[in-house]
Order: C-alpha cells, then sequence, then structure tokens
C-alpha cells in the first residue's frame, strides 16, 4: 500500500488475502491463505487466478510476495506473458523469502530493499532501498 502512489495514473485491480488492510478495496480479488505451502490452497488460488487473469488480462503483476501470489505470476507469465515486478518484502533483510527464490526466474524486475540480499539473487535483482 505505501507505493500505491506510484501506480495512481493505471487500471489497478487487487489480488491479496482478505484482511483488515484490504477488504475495503476497491476492484480486489481475494485469494486463500496458503498456510506455509497447503498444496489444496495452492491449487485453489491457481483457479482464482486463471480466473483474475483471463478477466484483467493485466500488462503488469507488482508483488511484495506472499506465497499465495506465486500461481497467479507463473500463470500471468505463461499465458499471458504478462511482466512480473517482484519487491522482496523489506522484513528480508539478511536471507530471501521462499516466494522470492520462486519468483526470481520469471521476473522481469526483481528489487530487494537491502543490499545484502543482493549475494543470494543474480544479477535481475536490483538494490532499492527502504520503499516507505
Amino acid at each position: 500500500m505505501q507505493i500505491m502512489k506510484a501506480f495512481r495514473d493505471f487500471d489497478l485491480c487487487f489480488a491479496a488475502p482478505y484482511a483488515v488492510t484490504t477488504k475495503d478495496l476497491e476492484k480486489v480479488y481475494f485469494l486463500v491463505d496458503t498456510e506455509r505451502g497447503t498444496i489444496r490452497a495452492m491449487m485453489l488460488n491457481a483457479i482464482i487466478s486463471l480466473k483474475i487473469l483471463l478477466r484483467e488480462r493485466p500488462d503488469a503483476v507488482v508483488t511484495t510476495g506472499a506465497e499465495i501470489v506465486v500461481p497467479l505470476c507463473y500463470l500471468a507469465k505463461l499465458l499471458l506473458g504478462t511482466k512480473i515486478i517482484f519487491i522482496e518484502t523489506f522484513a528480508r533483510v539478511i536471507s530471501p523469502s521462499f516466494t522470492g527464490r520462486i519468483i526470481y526466474p520469471i521476473a522481469d524486475v526483481f528489487l530487494v530493499q537491502w543490499k545484502s540480499l543482493l549475494k543470494y539473487y543474480g544479477t535481475k535483482a536490483k538494490y532499492i532501498g527502504r520503499l516507505f
């Protein structure tokens, strides 16, 4: 939510877990909490993601991670050729996230907020500093 100003001129939709911070967003699709890798939840998210992608046909997916976006990102890239922009969470200081490692191969833009993370990723990763 802290980077929303950068997207004010774009037609946006959101794919997020249902939460206090997301429940009142305009044009939001709710994904299922994956409970750290639950296969059933990932499959449900793949179905929901496919519906979102076919309806919205996004030019880009911007994400700060969480496992729930993995099916969305892969389906977007493979089916529509959508640009994937991944921003590693600020909470990751000394080691990469699980989601970051999975999304890195398909990311068109891969950003980290701590220089210490650059050593874990390839040359595609770029240090941008704090976003907030």
